[in-house]
């Protein structure tokens, strides 16, 4: 992952000081309290920068079936039940019928009963040609199969590799030495991914010799 560093530039004239490009980005977006669920338990979370009538659904990512969320423009929040035979990826979307360019804003969660499931991947960003590189996972539950692809900037995947978790949810698989280049991870079992097309985060890797 990538952390950058946000910098405001001011501008001094005839004594003033003038913020400048500062202007605050209020296009819809969601968020939610949590990416796991039990079954049976409530989907929760924020409308980010609501200005119309707000539709707050949740979709099952296989069955594609939609329910209705219930959404309290108020407080800006909303609730989606989950039924305790509901395991599975569900995707919360949002729309904002006065802000139609910002589409449907959507939210993966994961419904599921594995103790102890909020999946975590740690990875260098750098390393040298031909240097192994290891991948930890941290709570994807016990037993569970996880596999890790290594793909090149062309998306080709030039390395596959899988592992079972301890009985505390952890793994570690490693990637052998790649030759100079740029690659994107994709970490996944059968229910959540990290990295890749299908996730909002970005595992990057950088070899140089």
């Amino acid at each position: 992952m990538r952390f950058g560093k946000t910098v405001a530039t001011v501008v001094v004239a005839s004594g003033l000081v003038a913020a400048c490009n500062l202007a605050v980005d209020s296009r819809l977006d969601v968020r939610t309290a949590t990416q796991f669920v039990k079954p049976g338990d409530d989907i929760t979370g924020h409308v980010i920068n609501p200005d119309g009538k707000i539709v707050v659904a949740l979709q099952n990512f296989v069955t594609h079936e939609l329910t209705t969320c219930i959404y309290k423009s108020g407080k800006k929040t909303f609730t989606c039940p989950t039924s305790t035979d509901a395991e599975g990826l569900y995707v919360v979307g949002v729309t904002d019928s006065s802000q139609p360019d910002s589409g449907t804003q959507k939210a993966r969660v994961a419904v599921t009963a594995i103790d102890d499931y909020a999946p975590q991947v740690s990875v260098q960003e750098k390393a040298a040609a031909g240097e192994d590189v290891a991948v930890s996972l941290l709570m994807w539950g016990a037993d569970r199969t996880v596999t890790v692809k290594v793909l090149d900037k062309d998306k080709t995947t030039v390395f596959s590799g899988k592992t079972t978790t301890e009985s505390d949810g952890s793994g570690k698989v490693v990637v052998p030495g790649l030759k100079q280049g740029s690659y994107a991870l994709e970490v996944a079992d059968r229910l959540w991914t990290i990295g890749g097309p299908a996730s909002d985060t970005r595992l990057a890797l950088s070899v140089s010799n």
